[in-house]
């Protein structure tokens, strides 16, 4: 039952990200912002999702849904050894999810979505 659920959380997110690329070629670099900064939301609640499942013994790291590889090709950040590095970085500030309390309020994890954006933009260069 929970693969089931797994699995179907996962297409949802793949055919929102296939339509957030889509509409990411018709948008100029201030609404190309506000997606980037909205895959990185997304991408820290599936990370929580996965922290508390992890914590009650399930094994759900084969369900991350790469949001995090999204948000890097709309960044402009290459796969090479600097971007290799962004990545890793990348997922050191998302740990940063598991002290984040969603079900009090959102204004958290926006202010953590744009200190991750505003790093990777300024380590990028």
């Amino acid at each position: 039952m929970l693969h089931l659920i797994y699995s179907y959380v996962i297409y949802i997110y793949i055919c929102v990200i296939a339509n957030y690329i889509k509409i990411v070629n018709k948008m100029n670099a201030n609404k190309n912002k506000k997606l980037v900064l909205s895959l990185i939301k997304d991408d820290l609640i599936n990370s929580k999702l996965n922290i508390g499942l992890s914590n009650l013994g399930l094994q759900p790291e084969l369900y991350l849904l790469g949001l995090s590889d999204t948000v890097f090709l709309l960044m402009g950040i290459k796969d090479d050894e600097k971007g290799e590095t962004l990545f890793e970085h990348y997922l050191e500030l998302r740990k940063k999810v598991e002290t984040v309390d969603i079900t009090k309020s959102y204004g958290e994890l926006e202010q953590l979505a744009n200190e991750i954006y505003n790093e990777l933009l300024i380590l990028k260069k």
